[in-house]
């Protein structure tokens, strides 16, 4: 049974490596610069945006009825 264990505990440790591995983004240093640029200094949202949102919200109050 603790033999069961440990190979347990290895496909687990190996497979939260893998996941995480996949779950990371890799960025060059441009895109980098990019990405924390829009961070720090989001653009304005566009009218096809605020249109979404508008859209998402009248299908939040109509749930909420």
């Amino acid at each position: 049974m603790a033999e069961d264990s440990n190979i347990i505990g290895a496909v687990h440790k190996v497979a939260r490596s893998i996941v995480r591995e996949q779950d990371a983004i890799h960025l060059n240093a441009r895109d980098s610069a990019f990405f924390a640029e829009a961070l720090l200094n989001p653009p304005e949202p566009s009218e096809k945006l605020r249109a979404s949102v508008r859209r998402y919200q009248q299908l939040i109050d109509k749930k909420g009825e």
